[in-house]
């Protein structure tokens, strides 16, 4: 038998009691069996305390307090994590086949990031694949977000990247992805298969979080990004790119920050 790959599966829930439950469903349906389960709940008050209670030998580690926002629940998440790679699956996500991580896992090695493809849930009636691309991500995150449902961190990088930035509401997330992305020491790997459901019924989807969640790319863009090669960026929105380019580019990471 292969030797398999720990995986932490890092869930935060608030007041998402039935998101929970088919979460937990899943997870617990897995054919791979070589992860932990961690649960993250805000002091939620609508029975996801018991739910997470009643399913207690399943989950390798929960705690249940407030915090300021998603992203320091899911920075508890990753210290008590002990899996060599993360997955964040919140409440409401599910595995998009009873075998996805068994189909996965063999692909994970020792690269700091995989990344796989996702499935978005509107409704029961309303699916649609999102793909990520295998080359040029950070063209791609100039105008698209790679679903982190779908990506595979090894935990020790998000450790030595400080965790999620709590400077964000919305976008954290994003500005982790693009740090990594600009890193020349560090590697993302794609892995072409469809590892998750997203629920598309989250706050990073809310109509009215639209505008916030611009502000805070805007932002990140413009803190991360030197102004050269965010005008290079905007001329390649109109030209086709070559992926050697981009290969050859990340190696230059000096000319991709900000100068103090």
């Amino acid at each position: 038998m292969n030797k398999t790959t720990k995986i932490s599966i890092i869930t935060i829930n608030l007041n998402n009691k039935e998101g929970l439950r088919n979460t937990i469903e899943s997870v617990m349906s897995q054919t791979f069996t070589d992860f932990e389960l961690i649960v993250i709940d805000g002091d939620s008050t609508d029975g996801s305390q018991e739910l997470i209670n009643e399913n207690s030998e399943s989950i390798s580690f929960w705690i249940s307090e407030k915090d300021v926002g998603v992203y320091e629940a899911q920075n508890k998440g990753i210290c008590a994590a002990k899996g060599k790679y993360c997955l964040f699956l919140n409440s409401g996500d599910i595995f998009y086949r009873n075998d996805a991580l068994s189909r996965v896992n063999p692909y994970l090695s020792e690269l700091e990031v995989y990344y796989c493809d996702v499935m978005l849930v509107y409704n029961q009636n309303h699916k649609e694949i999102k793909k990520h691309p295998e080359d040029n991500l950070l063209y791609f995150l100039s105008y698209e977000m790679i679903c982190h449902q779908g990506i595979f961190f090894r935990t020790d990088i998000l450790l030595r990247m400080n965790l999620f930035s709590l400077s964000y509401t919305y976008c954290s997330d994003y500005e982790l992805l693009i740090r990594l992305v600009l890193d020349s020491k560090i590697k993302l790997k794609k892995v072409n298969e469809i590892v998750s459901e997203f629920d598309m019924q989250g706050m990073s989807n809310r109509m009215e979080n639209g505008a916030k969640i611009q502000l805070e790319k805007k932002r990140i863009w413009s803190l991360l990004i030197s102004d050269s090669i965010n005008e290079l960026i905007q001329k390649l929105h109109e030209t086709k790119l070559d992926n050697s380019f981009w290969y050859h580019f990340r190696k230059m990471s000096n000319l991709f920050f900000k100068r103090g």
